[in-house]
């Protein structure tokens, strides 16, 4: 049986965390969001952008390290009926829930409705956004992650064999090290390029959307294969700061370009669009890398608030976003600076959002069911 790995569980929690200055971020950046400010920044676009291009991919890498893991103590009919109590169940309650408030106070803000939530609510159901209204909003992981857990299921069972760990042995080989940078994001590349999008493309709307599934599925395989080894984990912790350097100056370099005319050249010529998506995707594994080096080197420990944060992630997530969008409609409309805003929406949100858990969900076998949460073992007399 495998060892439950703290590293892990802390990156899991960090990564949850950085949902709340994102998504608020994304009121004040320069690109589409369900809720807008007024005035917008650039510093928060290019924080967005920094977060953006490792975040996601960090999350999948942990949920395929966890689906391996899980694997050791599960069999494959138990953990296929697991993945569906702790993703679905949660995925179709929050469409329901979670969802509707988004897209109540969007409408609200861009004119397109007036009138209570209550009368809003049976038009969320008319069509799919953005001409109607039904939304799975950033429950998108959710749903991609169940899909990618049960396509894995055979290549899990290969990869579980002697053959296949003779391939897992050949790519920590090959991840342990400082070329994984340029070697690891290869069937990225391969796919950008195919589909002719950048990554992510942002659409998560998964019919549309199957560039971004694809190259997010690789990660999520990279994490089963990788995280059970003791070589890639040394390597990882060894090169930590060299990848971290290096996905910095890959992600500095397309920031300068963004912001100065040599965004066209990108966009008008497609080797400088193949470069361009080169240095993406070695920023993109040049940050996780390194995310992950630091944390095996820094996090192998647990304490009580751990296991606090571990059971939360989840309905933190499925939450969070409904609470930065209720607050955050009511603050825009204030002559407040973007800084002021920016803090009070963070700040209001994270506290919202564990208020929120805290006495509405954690609390009640009920909501705990409903939000994908293990039921609480009943104490003997």
């Amino acid at each position: 049986m495998s060892q439950r790995r703290s590293d892990i569980d802390w990156l899991r929690v960090m990564a949850v965390a950085m949902l709340v200055p994102f998504h608020t971020g994304m009121i004040f950046c320069l690109w589409g969001f369900h809720l807008k400010n007024d005035e917008l920044s650039v510093a928060l676009t290019v924080q967005n952008a920094f977060i953006n291009l490792w975040h996601m991919p960090l999350f999948f890498f942990l949920s395929g390290a966890s689906a391996w893991l899980a694997l050791d103590f599960r069999r494959f009919g138990e953990y296929a009926r697991e993945r569906a109590s702790r993703l679905m169940l949660p995925f179709f309650f929050g469409l329901a829930a979670m969802c509707p408030p988004q897209l109540y106070f969007e409408r609200l803000q861009k004119g397109e409705f007036s009138g209570s939530f209550i009368k809003f609510y049976p038009h969320f159901f008319n069509g799919p956004y953005p001409e109607g209204n039904l939304s799975w909003q950033h429950l998108w992981f959710l749903l991609y992650l169940f899909l990618m857990s049960m396509i894995a299921i055979p290549i899990l069972r290969y990869l579980r064999s002697e053959r296949g760990q003779a391939v897992r042995d050949k790519l920590a080989s090959l991840a342990s090290r400082r070329t994984a940078i340029i070697a690891l994001p290869l069937p990225f590349l391969v796919i950008q390029c195919v589909a002719g999008e950048g990554w992510p493309n942002g659409d998560q709307n998964l019919i549309g959307d199957m560039d971004n599934f694809a190259q997010h599925f690789f990660v999520f395989l990279y994490g089963c294969m990788l995280c059970s080894s003791d070589k890639f984990w040394r390597g990882a912790e060894k090169n930590r700061l060299f990848f971290g350097i290096a996905g910095i100056a890959c992600f500095a370099t397309t920031q300068a370009i963004e912001y100065s005319d040599a965004i066209n050249v990108v966009r008008g010529n497609p080797a400088a669009g193949i470069g361009w998506l080169i240095l993406r995707a070695v920023g993109t594994w040049g940050l996780l890398l390194s995310i992950l080096g630091y944390g095996k080197r820094h996090l192998n420990f647990t304490n009580k608030f751990l296991k606090y944060a571990s059971e939360a992630a989840l309905p933190f997530y499925i939450i969070h976003q409904t609470v930065i969008i209720i607050i955050g409609y009511y603050v825009v409309q204030t002559g407040w600076s973007v800084a002021t805003k920016y803090l009070i929406v963070v700040v209001a949100s994270f506290g919202g959002t564990a208020l929120a858990y805290e006495t509405l969900v954690r609390r009640w076998a009920a909501t705990r069911f409903l939000f994908g949460m293990r039921m609480k073992k009943c104490r003997r007399a």
